[in-house]
C-alpha cells in the first residue's frame, strides 16, 4: 500500500488523537463492528492481509463479549449501530477497557453525516466515511502499533 496524502476534509477522514501502542505483530488486534456483514468481513480480511488480527461482528452483544474476552487495542465501529443510542457503546467500551492505549475509529455511511464534533466528544480518536478512506485507517493502525 502506498503512502497517500491525507484527505483535507475532516468529515471524510480524520485522526484526532495520535495514540501509540507498540506491540509485536502477533498482538495487533482490531475489532470491527459493521452493520453490513459483507462490508465488515471484507474490511476484516483486508486488515488480516495487512498483518493485523481482526474480527468482525454485527451485533452489540457479540461486540461487547468479544471486546472483553479478546481485549483488542483498536476498534472500528459503524456509527449506524450506536448513534441512535447516543453513542453509549463507545463510552462503555472506553470505560471498561481503558481508552489510553486503545484506538477508537468511527466509520459512517455517506448519509446522514455524523457530526464530527460529537464523534470527538464521545471518545472517538478518528473518523472515516466508508469505505473510501480505509487506506487512512490502515496507515493510522500501522503508526499506532509501530515500535
Amino acid at each position: 500500500m502506498s503512502v497517500r496524502a491525507p484527505v483535507g476534509e475532516e468529515h471524510v477522514f480524520a485522526l484526532w488523537n495520535g495514540k501509540r501502542c507498540p506491540t509485536t505483530s502477533s498482538a495487533r488486534r482490531v475489532l470491527l463492528m459493521h452493520a453490513d456483514r459483507t462490508m465488515g468481513e471484507s474490511l476484516a480480511l483486508l486488515l488480516r492481509l495487512k498483518g493485523f488480527a481482526s474480527y468482525h461482528t454485527t451485533t452489540l452483544q457479540d461486540f461487547r463479549k468479544t471486546a472483553q474476552a479478546w481485549e483488542p487495542q483498536a476498534f472500528l465501529l459503524d456509527t449506524r449501530l450506536d448513534n441512535r443510542r447516543q453513542y453509549q457503546l463507545i463510552r462503555e467500551i472506553s470505560a471498561m477497557l481503558g481508552a489510553d492505549r486503545r484506538l477508537f475509529f468511527a466509520i459512517s455511511g455517506l448519509l446522514p453525516e455524523d457530526d464530527v464534533a460529537t464523534l470527538k466528544a464521545v471518545g472517538y480518536d478518528g473518523h472515516m466515511r466508508r469505505p473510501s478512506s480505509f487506506w487512512g485507517f490502515v496507515q493510522a493502525l500501522q503508526i499506532f502499533y509501530a515500535y
